[in-house]
């Protein structure tokens, strides 16, 4: 597969100065981002917890103006579903600030639950050959993904390649944690792509997860357009904690997520 590049940036002390260099650095907004394009931003929302546990609203709001800066404000909208066990969403968007956000910027705000949902196939798949995602993935034409960098009870870790659990129908998530949790989770990133992915890395869990855990400050940001790429370079990272669980104590390359994601050739 061909490399793709991943921008690792020590924290500054300005987060948003610290992503407009990270963005600069691999071309610049306007190479993700053309005008007049439909834009879905997709931070983690996954619970009313405190950044680590979603995107800080700091991150959120820089990448906003970036792309306001491309496309019509009507034409960019945040969009997520949380986790199973938070519901309702805007619960949960209201905690973080994302009505006031979206109201301030002239932007749009998505609960992907209220908004219907579509049965996708892939014949590749092993584990996930079918599954219901959001309907309003058909709408956007670029996708930009806003993860954190954490420990996961589940998958081990959630990063990029986790992110996409927010598209997916609440009764399919549950289905997926029956079994074969990680191989499936790496097939989900089959059914979409972000154009570019930006991951916060300042703060992390190192244990427990995805809402909860011991802290860590790390002190570092991510871009890059690779999910595979930038979560290696996160666990990297991570497994720099000897706190962590043996649930990361192998190769990077052998653990399910990663290596079931090669083996998928996902980018």
């Amino acid at each position: 597969m061909k490399r793709g590049k991943v921008v690792k940036k020590e924290f500054s002390g300005n987060v948003s100065k610290d992503i407009e260099e990270i963005v600069e650095d691999l071309g610049g907004i306007g190479k993700y981002v053309e005008k007049g394009e439909k834009v879905l931003i997709k931070p983690s929302c996954n619970s009313p917890d405190n950044f680590p546990a979603v995107t800080d609203i700091k991150v959120i709001e820089k990448i906003v103006q970036m792309v306001k800066k491309q496309t019509d404000p009507k034409k960019i909208t945040i969009g997520e579903s949380s986790g199973v066990l938070y519901k309702p969403t805007g619960k949960v968007f209201r905690k973080m600030g994302l009505y006031k956000l979206a109201k301030r910027e002239k932007v749009n705000l998505a609960d992907f639950d209220k908004n219907g949902w579509v049965e996708k196939r892939k014949n590749n798949a092993k584990y996930l050959k079918k599954v219901k995602i959001t309907k309003m993935l058909e709408e956007f034409d670029r996708i930009i993904f806003l993860p954190t960098m954490r420990s996961h009870q589940g998958t081990r870790f959630t990063m990029s390649l986790k992110l996409g659990m927010g598209f997916v129908k609440n009764e399919d998530r549950l289905g997926m944690h029956e079994k074969n949790l990680e191989e499936k989770m790496a097939e989900l990133n089959l059914y979409f792509k972000p154009d570019l992915i930006i991951m916060d890395g300042r703060k992390t869990f190192i244990t427990d997860g995805p809402e909860s855990g011991q802290i860590r400050k790390p002190g570092v940001l991510f871009g890059s357009t690779s999910r595979l790429n930038i979560d290696i370079e996160g666990l990297k990272v991570l497994k720099q904690y000897k706190q962590l669980t043996k649930r990361l104590d192998m190769s990077i390359n052998q653990i399910p997520l990663i290596k079931h994601s090669r083996k998928m050739e996902i980018l």
